[in-house]
């Protein structure tokens, strides 16, 4: 896993996302999660985003989109995030759910991935807290896009 500063992103689907949260927090650390209304925002992204709860250091997703549940090869809405993780790449998103709880902030990160179909790819997450009370992380919402990639030698 890399993981990069927001300004890093080049990316214009989660650099559009990041700037609808940061329409919507304002002068505060973070938005509330009931402020996200699926409407307002960018259209190509709503199958690349998701819907995390967080509960100390657990994570259930509430909400996933179809381009990710594709990628997995499942449903994943209600699932909860192991711990610890049952592999490589569920180890790097809960390191980066992780981070963004702690540090009350947007992270990303870019890390290859061998999706159901045995397909190598590239996946770009970012990953933005929510707060019910404005100071303790109670959700984070995100965008994950696969790109593809070579195969290694």
């Amino acid at each position: 896993m890399v993981e990069q500063s927001t300004e890093a992103m080049n990316d214009p689907l989660l650099n559009s996302v990041l700037a609808y949260w940061q329409q919507l927090r304002g002068a505060r650390a973070m938005p509330r999660r009931q402020e996200i209304d699926p409407v307002a925002l960018p259209r190509p992204s709503l199958p690349h985003l998701f819907l995390v709860q967080v509960d100390c250091h657990s994570f259930r997703y509430s909400l996933v989109g179809t381009a990710i549940e594709l990628q997995y090869g499942m449903s994943m809405a209600g699932r909860l995030l192991q711990d610890p993780p049952g592999g490589a790449d569920e180890a790097a998103i809960v390191a980066q759910y992780r981070e963004t709880v702690e540090a009350r902030r947007p992270t990303y990160c870019e890390h290859d991935f061998i999706n159901t179909r045995e397909l190598p790819l590239h996946c770009r997450r970012l990953v933005l807290p929510l707060s019910f009370d404005g100071a303790a992380v109670t959700d984070l919402f995100g965008v994950c896009v696969f790109l593809p990639r070579n195969r290694s030698p």
